[in-house]
């Protein structure tokens, strides 16, 4: 295997050029080859975890509802946390280029409206001299300075990781918005054979390809880059457009988005490639010259990447044949991720912006300090969110990677950017800050108390080993001294992914396979890690041999998070006037255990037929479902010569922030509250 180099190439490469007879010779020599091993204390070989492991797959169909992370943690812990690891590496690198370069972002805010356009071709088209005159201004040189610094660091790594990237001296990365526009006011009807229409070209060679695939070839071509591999860019030295001209620019994103977006897609690229083990590293031959000095050549740096462990795993025997296909598998569908279609992504965005514009969606985020009473105990969980509340956190989500700074710059549109006004007016956004917060600081506060105090559990202990392995002990050493570095923003990070779905790597394999089928998981991936955390905590470890630790995780799991979501339904009942009963959220809350939703509830005891199993699976769209349903109750009223009334519609519902509290007051609800109430008396 490693004569003939394959571990060079990316892992599925690597593998699928092993017959299958060679594979099982290399199996065959090791002394435990073809089954199960003990890996970090569990039997996998024992008859007790492949049945319990084939029955909660099934249950869970992992494809669909298992994170990936979880999958390659079940099939071998390294690998779960290997792809966690690149998930913080990537944002941390992220976050401190947008660091760099906010302070000029902000900057240009000042501009003049004239000075902007000025200043937007300039840019575009390396003209020093009118960005320094305007720069020089506005008193941002040192600024720019930064940025200039930040832009060369980012070409230097990506050289260092083996990248063939071209230097520009005043390199500002362009990227298009509108190709059909662009390519219609460069060339008008006649035949386009430059380089974008070579490329077009080449691309559809083995097929149609999407309106959002013709974008993202000719961005790669204008950022001075195209694909080639496993995310490889490869150099383009020379732009289609060399230099543009002022009309051109209402075809292109504004260059401070395309500077957002290259520091983060570039900073991908190499992390990734760190990942695979593609980048170089200078090596000393072994020759000796006259003068005594050793010559260097550039190898790639092939230690500690994910195909060396692999193969570890491979030649040990602690991966089965069906296993390394399923590893293989889960990398190909999280490395060859596409975004969503624009069109989908709107159709979420109103399905976001129609079901959480209310303040109630925003008490709903309170359920999420189950987690945090969960890991850290009820005295750790108030201590955190009280320092969480008022923006006093030793440990925030910018520190940890997973809230982008100067995401005001990015482009978002008019839809995206009415949401995030929205969501961030009825408080969604910050209990959710809350509540992420104090999961994070109150998890890493009890373990620095147990660390310090020289308990930590087996449960705690296996954690750091599966996340460090031999660093575990030095972890613990900085838990107990109180540090807050490096590893223990790892810590930290791999403790909030266990409970919430903000990575890629924590969404299951079917979602990273299906642009357009995402929709489908909408509002639903908060439930997919509830539901795998509570088969981590607890079924896992009862497939391990701990049954009574794992029953008594599970049972304390489940109390918290049904103890902490039951006042909240009560609470959210009282605010719109629905006279709260505690027998009907006592029992709304056994069901979400297993995860539905009180919406879903709502609907099934009022139709309890097909469309209420549909309406579990269906994405949530108000937005369509609402109006039509008045459209045609308003048909069927004046069809027969009755008064419709606007007061009593559906749609309110719709309406952000107040829509909900009308409804249920004066509205269609006050009239169900009203029906429930005289029912009782009857009862």
């Amino acid at each position: 295997y490693q004569s003939d180099q394959s571990a060079t190439e990316p892992l599925d490469e690597a593998f699928h050029r092993l017959r299958k007879e060679e594979l099982q010779e290399i199996l065959d020599r090791q002394p435990q080859a073809g089954r199960f091993t003990k890996v970090d204390e569990m039997d996998r070989s024992s008859d007790t975890y492949r049945k319990l492991n084939k029955v909660t797959d099934a249950v869970l169909a992992k494809r669909y509802l298992a994170p990936i992370t979880s999958r390659l943690r079940r099939i071998n812990p390294r690998l779960g946390s290997g792809l966690r690891k690149l998930e913080r590496s990537i944002n941390k690198r992220r976050q401190s280029d947008r660091m760099d370069v906010e302070a000029y972002m902000k900057g240009t805010r000042r501009f003049s409206k004239d000075e902007k356009a000025e200043w937007i071709l300039a840019v575009n088209n390396g003209d020093t001299a009118t960005v320094n005159r305007i720069n020089k201004k506005y008193g941002l040189e040192e600024e720019y300075e930064v940025v200039r610094k930040a832009l060369k660091n980012i070409h230097d790594r990506a050289v260092k990781a083996g990248l063939e990237v071209g230097f520009r001296r005043e390199y500002w990365p362009r990227i298009i918005k509108d190709l059909d526009g662009l390519q219609e006011f460069l060339y008008g009807d006649e035949e386009i054979n430059g380089k974008i229409q070579e490329a077009l070209m080449l691309a559809q060679a083995n097929g149609p390809i999407t309106q959002e695939d013709r974008i993202r070839i000719v961005n790669n071509l204008l950022i001075g880059y195209r694909p080639s591999g496993l995310n490889k860019p490869g150099n383009v030295k020379v732009r289609a457009i060399e230099e543009l001209e002022s009309g051109h620019l209402k075809f292109y994103h504004d260059p401070l988005h395309a500077l957002n977006a290259y520091l983060d897609n570039m900073n991908e690229a190499i992390e990734v490639r760190k990942f695979f083990g593609k980048s170089a590293k200078m090596e000393e031959l072994d020759q000796v010259n006259l003068d005594g000095s050793k010559d260097t050549v550039q190898k790639l740096d092939l230690d500690g990447s994910v195909g060396q462990m692999v193969l570890d795993l491979v030649e040990s025997g602690k991966i089965s044949y069906q296993q390394q296909e399923e590893v293989m598998s889960i990398y190909r569908s999280r490395f060859s991720y596409q975004a969503t279609p624009k069109a989908w992504a709107t159709a979420r965005s109103l399905g976001y912006l129609t079901a959480m514009g209310q303040v109630s969606s925003a008490i709903t985020q309170f359920g999420d300090f189950a987690w945090a009473g969960y890991e850290a105990g009820i005295f750790h969980t108030l201590a955190a969110a009280s320092r969480a509340t008022v923006g006093r956190s030793k440990i925030t989500r910018e520190d940890v990677g997973i809230e982008l700074i100067a995401q005001e710059f990015s482009t978002m549109g008019r839809l995206n950017k009415t949401l995030d006004f929205v969501l961030t007016y009825s408080g969604l956004k910050y209990i959710d800050r809350v509540g992420k917060e104090t999961l994070i600081n109150a998890s890493i506060s009890r373990l620095q108390e147990r660390a310090k105090a020289g308990v930590l559990s087996a449960r705690d202990s296996s954690r750091l080993n599966a996340i460090f392995g031999e660093e575990a002990p030095q972890v613990m050493a900085d838990l107990a001294a109180g540090e807050i570095n490096e590893n223990i923003l790892l810590l930290a990070h791999n403790i909030l992914l266990d409970y919430q779905p903000v990575s890629l790597s924590e969404m299951p394999q079917v979602y990273l396979d299906n642009p357009r089928g995402r929709v489908f998981y909408q509002l639903k991936t908060f439930t997919v890690k509830q539901l795998d955390a509570f088969r981590r905590e607890g079924i896992d470890e009862m497939a391990k041999g701990n049954v009574r630790r794992g029953i008594t995780q599970l049972v304390k799991l489940m109390g918290f998070f049904y103890l902490a979501n039951f006042p909240v339904d009560w609470i959210k009942d009282w605010l719109y006037g629905r006279e709260p009963d505690m027998t009907d959220v006592m029992v709304d809350n056994l069901w979400k255990l297993g995860g539905l939703s009180r919406y879903n509830l709502y609907f099934a005891r009022e139709n309890p037929n097909f469309m209420a199993a549909a309406k579990i699976i269906m994405p949530p769209a108000p937005y369509i479902e609402y109006p039509l349903n008045d459209a045609f109750k308003a048909y069927d009223q004046i069809s027969k010569g009755e008064d419709f009334e606007i007061s009593k519609m559906e749609s309110w519902k719709m309406v952000p922030w107040f829509g909900k509290f009308y409804y249920w007051h004066e509205g269609k609800g006050a009239d169900k509250i009203e029906k429930k109430r005289q029912r009782k008396l009857r009862e």
